[in-house]
């Protein structure tokens, strides 16, 4: 390649970085996962979206990106997807929990079965109110389950003109299971990504239980 003081000063240069990139095969990983089946996953990234009118309906948005994936979809290993949570307007915007007492029943288990799968929420706060805020998410890892959605048919605001979208694959109802749920046992895991899980929930204080023991060892 040609030497950077061919183009001048260092000022003139443009810096890209490549800090997420260990080798060129890193770059064709990536993109929108493609194929249905079972993942082992971890948060990117979760964010509550208020869309600031109020014919519009909030809505938690969790990124996904597959650490590894069950026999025929290891293609789809480093590529993303993504799930949304649409809720109600919550009373009292200053609180940091969201309010979902308006969500439609169908939604509100499937939003629990997300956050408990992610271990966000445990057995023992079942049967009451849950606190919880969407950057609980960040960075924790489950099983999931992605199907594609179907097609469907929508009319242009601008034009009126009848169009199609095609259905993506994400994880529908809230389908997420604990590393160590017997019923995904199948399903590979990434060891690395296991190590690194331990690490952060040890970091927040959920590393293990009174007598020591991190679930995850089981896994």
């Amino acid at each position: 390649m040609a030497d950077d003081e061919m183009w001048g000063d260092d000022d003139d240069l443009f810096n890209l970085t490549s800090d997420d990139v260990q080798s060129p095969e890193d770059l064709y990983k990536g993109g929108l996962l493609q194929k249905e089946g079972f993942y082992h996953v971890c948060v990117e990234s979760s964010k509550m979206h208020d869309m600031g009118d109020d014919s519009k309906i909030p809505y938690l948005e969790v990124v996904l990106q597959v650490r590894a994936a069950e026999k025929g979809c290891e293609s789809e290993v480093g590529k993303k997807t993504y799930v949304r949570f649409y809720l109600k307007k919550w009373k009292d915007r200053s609180q940091p929990s969201l309010g979902t007492e308006k969500m439609g029943d169908a939604s509100r288990k499937a939003l629990l079965r997300f956050l408990y799968g992610f271990t966000v929420i445990d057995n023992d706060q079942f049967g009451g109110d849950i606190k919880w805020h969407p950057d609980s998410l960040e960075q924790r890892q489950a099983i999931v389950k992605v199907e594609k959605e179907d097609d469907y048919e929508y009319e242009d605001e601008k034009t009126g003109e009848k169009k199609t979208r095609k259905g993506q694959f994400r994880v529908q109802w809230g389908n997420a299971w604990r590393l160590d749920d017997e019923e995904v046992a199948g399903v590979p895991k990434d060891e690395e990504s296991l190590n690194e899980f331990a690490a952060y929930l040890a970091m927040i204080g959920e590393g293990g239980d009174e007598g020591g023991n991190d679930p995850l060892d089981e896994i």
